[in-house]
């Protein structure tokens, strides 16, 4: 398997199992409890995240390839959105009433960096495996050129869309 695919995997499933572990410690006195990134609605969103990024790294034909460019913007969707819903968790708890009895467990720390790594992979870890760090240009590119592959799969789902409503239409008119 290519080292980039078995990277993006490792990192994924670091993120997984981050999920499953404390996020939050909470500790009064005598009494303590924690919460696991699944036990919270943020942690759920972020662990699908995780997922979705380890699914694209084995999703292809020949594994001993780099992930291929149109599988490569899922891998950062998924890094992306656990980022986010790692953050707004983070950013939740910290101004949230009692903050300040609580402290971040390791699996919320692991689960930012995970989700940091993944966001990141794709642009610094090129496919015969060697880290090359991205200049500005090149990133503005790839993120240029992911964008437009988004908006066309969105305009392809679009076309697709009204194709079918035009064909349940022309249904029900032939129909009457």
């Amino acid at each position: 398997m290519n080292k980039q695919r078995i990277i993006v995997l490792i990192t994924a499933g670091v993120g997984v199992l981050s999920c499953l572990m404390p996020w939050a410690k909470v500790q009064v006195l005598f009494f303590s409890d924690s919460v696991s990134g699944l036990g919270v609605w943020t942690g759920w969103f972020a662990f699908l995240g995780f997922i979705l990024a380890g699914i694209f790294a084995i999703l292809g034909d020949d594994k001993t390839k780099s992930i291929e460019k149109d599988k490569t913007k899922f891998v950062t969707i998924g890094g992306a959105v656990a980022l986010l819903f790692i953050l707004l968790t983070m950013l939740i708890w910290s101004n949230s009433e009692g903050s300040q009895l609580m402290t971040f467990g390791l699996g919320m720390y692991l689960a930012l960096l995970s989700s940091i790594a993944l966001v990141a992979i794709p642009f610094v870890l090129k496919g015969n495996g060697d880290f090359e760090m991205p200049t500005k240009d090149s990133l503005s590119e790839d993120f240029n050129q992911m964008k437009d592959e988004i908006v066309e799969d969105v305009k392809d789902l679009k076309d697709d869309v009204e194709k079918k409503i035009d064909h349940k239409s022309d249904d029900k008119k032939t129909e009457e």
